[in-house]
């Protein structure tokens, strides 16, 4: 029997506040989410005809990405991250998500690279 994939899509508003002038209060979070569970969709469709005897368990969060993978990462036997590989500009604004899940991780971790396009 194949364990259970927990797919989590996570953002934070942080940044969203440092370079817009739209203020949290201003955003329609319901509309966010809807939208980030629509992204989540997305990226998980088709995988579940190609496997389809692995539960998939979705997580959309507005917490810091690093903090939602943490959350979610109890008990599992393989983390995979993915890195947009931003740089140390990105890192210093965003944080390194793929750092802060290999210093927390119970297991091991994989950190997969974007494709070049």
């Amino acid at each position: 029997m194949a364990r259970a994939l927990v797919a989590v899509h996570a953002w934070h508003d942080h940044p969203l506040e440092l370079f817009t002038p739209v203020r949290a209060w201003e955003i329609d979070w319901h509309l966010v989410k809807e939208h980030a569970d629509t992204l989540l969709s997305e990226a998980l469709a088709g995988e579940r005809e190609r496997y389809p005897d692995v539960p998939v368990h979705r997580v959309v969060s507005g917490e810091r990405p690093a903090e939602a993978l943490i959350d979610e990462i109890h008990g599992s036997s393989l983390i995979v991250v993915g890195s947009h590989g931003r740089g140390a500009v990105g890192r210093a604004l965003l944080g390194s998500v793929s750092q802060a899940v290999l210093h927390y991780a119970p297991c091991p971790v994989a950190v997969l690279r974007a494709r070049d396009r």
